[in-house]
């Protein structure tokens, strides 16, 4: 049983192992995979897990117990819940870009790592049920098999990291890749940090029982319902009768013995005859019984008897080979004495003792011959099965050569059928070198045009302004370009190379309310899509986006002069406000000065007076 100190230590290490597969299934970038994130989920975060598993199980096998539910719970979360984080995250990495396998592979690495996902969500929540009928060994081989395919999907799903990293950038780059990891990582971690933390209250434990135990079990909850139904019926027989004594006003009759009065009975004469026929079987039936009991008693008087003359038979040999033992050395004394008188009679009865002795010797050596015959017999049987199953192999070995060698040559024929395949595979034309070079040539005489490259160069992006205006990639089977174009040439483009040309995502300009097409075409050198086309599309590519940002450019400036306007025509009203306020004052000023002159006048005839 585990010691609280250990059941709080492993219940923090499956809380942090479901913290840290949280932060696996979460992509770092929307634009590419980054290094920092190949050695966090690959490296650092897997280091983690493993010290965390390798403690919690040396814990759990220093005192095994596989029936606590909370152990068994807490001692796997670690190694599965990061199992299939790092599936979870392959699989999101494997939908976020397409090209970079073949559609086979691509389709064999979705199909498997989706259905090996289900297997480990399912398997995480029901094998504490199935864990208990293990022994200890067989428990450690199981963690075993674990611990090996968890470092077999980590390494996989490293290597697809770094195929995903060679590329440069992802295909799909929506937010909605972050947001959605993290909502489903976050409830799932929640809900498994309740189970947990639920197991952790209840200790709850599993019990196996054999089947004689489940069945004395279900005889017992049998015999405690019978009583209880028993008990049950006699408490509502007694409510029945109290209710009718004391509700219904019945009276409860006591048992009186009353006298018997004599009752005269007719005689029936059909009924009599019956009567005196069953009497008549009866006696017939008590006769054969007694019959029988006179036979059986018979017999065992005479099984008696025999026992007793057995008995006797026996005590008269004991008798007889006493005195045989007694007088024998008598009797061969007295067959001593009569030698010399009978020897004629000795020498017969040696002749027939000789005869007899030939007799059985020539018994012996017919059986004998028979049984070498069988021997013989038998032998020549397994012999020929031997060689039945000696040339049996050989044909065997044989089928099994001319099986490998018509492998072999047809390994070899595929072998020179894919190499005349590869020679007969016609390159695509124009090569993608030139391709490259007519687009960097469409924005040669501009500046303020970026070009981005990937490792392996296969994939060119063209920039003006942080704005991609022409991607190029190359994959094994065609060329992957993408270009913009104006909304009424989208159309026509997708109603006339429909399959060839899709749409990709719109590309807004929100000052000018202003939209173009970002496009995606699949070049493969035939005669789906020509080149002059490609080139047309390429060139118009550029002057749609300059177009654009022309007209954001307008839309900004006239956005600008509108706000310079408003501020020249503010500045106004209050210089208007300013003069008219002085106005104002100069005529409260002048008519202030006016009433004091009145004033002035009209005091002076007063005072004159």
């Amino acid at each position: 049983m585990l010691l609280e100190r250990d059941r709080k230590l492993f219940h923090l290490f499956a809380v942090i192992s479901i913290a840290l597969s949280l932060l696996v299934c979460i992509p770092y970038s929307l634009a590419k995979v980054t290094l920092f994130e190949i050695i966090v989920k690959y490296m650092v975060i897997p280091c983690a897990i493993g010290v965390f598993t390798f403690i919690c199980w040396s814990g759990k096998y220093r005192s095994y117990r596989p029936a606590v539910k909370f152990t068994t719970i807490v001692t796997y979360t670690p190694l599965f819940s990061y199992t299939a984080a790092i599936l979870f995250n392959t699989l999101l990495l494997l939908v976020r870009n397409t090209s970079v396998y073949s559609q086979l592979k691509y389709n064999l690495l979705i199909m498997g790592l989706a259905a090996v996902l289900v297997l480990i969500i399912a398997l995480a929540h029901v094998y504490s049920k199935f864990v208990i009928k293990f022994s200890k060994n067989e428990a450690l081989i199981a963690d075993c098999i674990f611990a090996v395919l968890a470092l077999a999907y980590t390494i996989g799903g490293a290597s697809i990291a770094f195929d995903y990293r060679a590329i440069g950038g992802l295909e799909f780059k929506s937010v909605l890749y972050i947001l959605i990891p993290l909502i489903l990582g976050a409830a799932a971690a929640w809900l498994h940090v309740l189970i947990i933390n639920n197991a952790n209250e209840q200790k709850q434990e599993y019990v196996v029982k054999s089947r004689q135990e489940l069945y004395q079990l279900w005889e017992e909850n049998c015999l405690t319902a019978k009583k209880i139904y028993e008990a049950a019926r006699e408490n509502i027989l007694e409510s029945l009768l109290n209710y009718n004594l004391e509700e219904l006003g019945f009276e409860e009759v006591e048992a009186v013995e009353e006298p018997v009065e004599e009752v005269i009975v007719e005689k029936d004469p059909e009924l009599e005859n019956k009567v005196n026929e069953l009497e008549a079987e009866k006696e017939a039936l008590v006769g054969q019984n007694n019959e029988l009991n006179e036979q059986n008693q018979s017999l065992e008087e005479r099984i008696n008897a025999l026992e007793e003359q057995n008995k006797a038979l026996k005590e008269q040999l004991d008798e007889v080979l006493a005195v045989i033992a007694t007088s024998k050395d008598m009797i061969v004394d007295t067959l001593q004495k009569c030698a010399d008188n009978d020897a004629d009679l000795i020498m017969d009865s040696l002749q027939h003792s000789l005869d007899v002795i030939k007799s059985e010797r020539e018994a012996v050596a017919e059986s004998r011959q028979k049984l070498v015959a069988e021997i013989e017999a038998q032998k020549a049987e397994i012999q020929a099965k031997l060689d039945a199953h000696a040339e049996k192999v050989a044909l065997e070995e044989k089928a099994k050569a001319e099986a490998l060698e018509k492998a072999r040559l047809d390994a070899e024929r595929r072998a020179k059928e894919a190499e005349e395949r590869a020679k007969e595979k016609k390159p695509i034309e124009p090569d993608f070198a030139k391709v490259v070079e007519f687009a960097v040539s469409v924005g040669k005489d501009r500046d303020d045009v970026e070009l981005s490259v990937n490792d392996k160069q296969t994939m060119y992006k063209f920039l003006h302004d942080g704005t991609a205006f022409i991607a190029l990639q190359k994959t094994n089977n065609d060329y992957r370009i993408s270009f913009l174009a104006k909304t009424e040439a989208m159309r026509e483009l997708l109603y006339q190379y429909n399959g060839v040309i899709s749409f990709d995502k719109v590309v807004e300009f929100e000052k000018a309310k202003y939209s173009i097409q970002l496009l995606k075409a699949v070049y493969k050198g035939d005669e789906s899509l020509a080149i002059e086309v490609v080139q047309e599309l390429l060139t118009n590519s550029l002057a749609v986006l300059l177009e654009a940002e022309e007209l954001e450019a307008q839309a900004i400036a006239k956005e600008q002069a509108a706000k310079e306007r408003a501020k020249l025509a503010e500045q106004a009203l209050r210089e208007k406000e300013r003069a008219l306020a002085k106005e104002e004052a100069k005529r409260q000023k002048e008519l202030q000065k006016a009433q004091e002159e009145a004033e002035k006048q009209q005091a002076a005839p007063e005072e004159a007076a």
